[in-house]
């Protein structure tokens, strides 16, 4: 049963669809250490359930702190451990941010934005 869910506070904007081995996050604004927890909290309840994949798109996220960047890499890191395939869009913020922490991002397998995979959502693509 598919799920999609949006969350928006300042700063940062999320939306959730759990397909049960398959969730897909969508961020978009300032991950910092002010909106990094949230991110956690969803990335904790998206990675407790087993899953094959998870599709986490950073790509509109427009600023980063070490925070933030730290929460990327321990995902990055706990989907290897879990065995979870991690579907990363970075985006151009949040890429820096990595390479300033030398963590390289992971390579990506599918095509599409998660935004773009789901059309029928009430999401909206591209901004």
């Amino acid at each position: 049963m598919r799920r999609w869910e949006s969350i928006s506070d300042a700063g940062l904007e999320l939306a959730v669809d759990d397909e049960g081995r398959i969730a897909s996050i969508v961020c978009r604004g300032t991950l910092d250490s002010r909106t990094a927890d949230r991110l956690r909290r969803v990335m904790d309840v998206a990675l407790e359930r087993p899953r094959v994949l998870l599709c986490l798109d950073l790509e509109e996220i427009t600023s980063v702190d070490t925070c933030g960047g730290a929460l990327v890499a321990a995902t990055i890191e706990r989907c290897a451990s879990q065995q979870v395939h991690l579907e990363l869009w970075a985006g151009s913020a949040v890429e820096r941010m990595l390479r300033e922490l030398d963590v390289p991002v992971p390579l990506r397998a599918y095509p599409a934005r998660p935004s773009r995979l789901f059309p029928d959502s009430d999401w909206p693509a591209g901004g």
